[in-house]
């Protein structure tokens, strides 16, 4: 939580000194052309060597499913079930799944991770935002950024009229 906080705040506090700095000493447009420079670099890195790690589990794997439906199930969600209730449960013997060719893995889309439609996946997180807990997050790190964005704009517009008695 630190680092996500150093990155966010850090991002938004130091920022501002980078790009004066390289404002003053080598123009306003070569900040334009930094970030094309660094997304150029770091765009191929990450395509590369950061694969998406999402797939669709075996149904004997889903532990996190608390019914009763398939006794023969592994880990059928029963609180207090002992391993000796799945000891004569027949695992299928291709436990791990073959792995892709690193080709594969860089297919824009490489197969179909769920069986749900597009909207109810795209409106399934919609009611998490009424939670208490993620509500509650929201509106602190919704002010924690306001207040930061705030300190920004405030300080900019103090040196800039500091700067503007100096030069008068």
């Amino acid at each position: 939580m630190a680092f996500s906080n150093l990155a966010l705040y850090g991002g938004a506090f130091f920022t501002p000194v980078i790009v004066g700095i390289t404002t003053e000493r080598i123009g306003w447009k070569w900040t334009f052309w930094l970030v094309v420079i660094f997304g150029g670099v770091f765009f191929p890195l990450i395509f590369f060597f950061v694969p998406e790690t999402a797939y669709r589990r075996p149904e004997y794997l889903n532990l996190d499913i608390s019914s009763n439906d398939n006794p023969n199930m592994i880990g059928s969600g029963v609180q207090g079930s002992s391993k000796e209730e799945f000891d004569d449960v027949d695992v299928p013997e291709h436990i791990i799944p073959e792995k892709d060719s690193f080709l594969k893995t860089l297919l824009p889309f490489n197969g179909r991770k769920t069986d749900d439609t597009f909207w109810k996946i795209f409106l399934r997180p919609l009611p998490l935002i009424f939670h208490p807990a993620v509500f509650w997050g929201m509106l602190t790190q919704g002010t924690l950024i306001g207040w930061t964005v705030m300190i920004g704009v405030d300080i900019a517009w103090f040196y800039m009229c500091e700067l503007s008695k100096l030069v008068i």
